[in-house]
């Protein structure tokens, strides 16, 4: 969350593909078999629910 922000690129989006972007979130599907760790689960995922919360989208 620290990482500069490209706001040239950031710029360069237009709200049509915004909302192209956003009208399907992108699917992801995790296989947990047995043993796989918690921890591992939720550092998996962690990135993805704070991409939505920080771009306020449902991208994932």
């Amino acid at each position: 969350m620290n990482a500069p922000t490209n706001i040239s690129a950031m710029k360069a989006l237009t709200a049509s593909e915004t909302a192209a972007a956003v009208a399907r979130p992108f699917e992801v599907a995790v296989l947990a078999l047995p043993g796989f760790s918690h921890l591992a689960l939720h550092a998996y995922i962690e990135p993805l629910r704070i991409a939505n919360a920080v771009s306020r989208l449902p991208l994932f």
